[in-house]
């Protein structure tokens, strides 16, 4: 089974009760409808919520050592030569 991304995107952006369109998908074509949405309540503070997904992401990748270390083995990784110094 293949993932349908077009009828996911569509059915993120319905309304309850709202059917739509047909979606042409990889394996046919799609009419998805909503029934009902739980209410979420709005973020306060978006700057908060930065901060605290940031942090999280900085210990999750703290578990795989440091960010520095993490960075370096990328571009190790990544086989690429600096050549800045030939036209700056």
């Amino acid at each position: 089974m293949t993932r349908e991304y077009n009828v996911l995107s569509t059915a993120f952006g319905l309304q309850p009760n709202q059917p739509s369109k047909p979606i042409a998908g990889n394996d046919g074509v799609y009419i998805v409808q909503l029934d009902s949405a739980p209410s979420v309540a709005p973020v306060g503070n978006m700057e908060n919520l930065k901060r605290q997904t940031s942090s999280k992401m900085l210990q999750s990748l703290g578990r795989f050592g440091t960010q520095g270390a993490l960075i370096e083995a990328l571009k190790k990784a990544a086989d690429v030569d600096d050549n800045r110094e030939q036209f700056f």
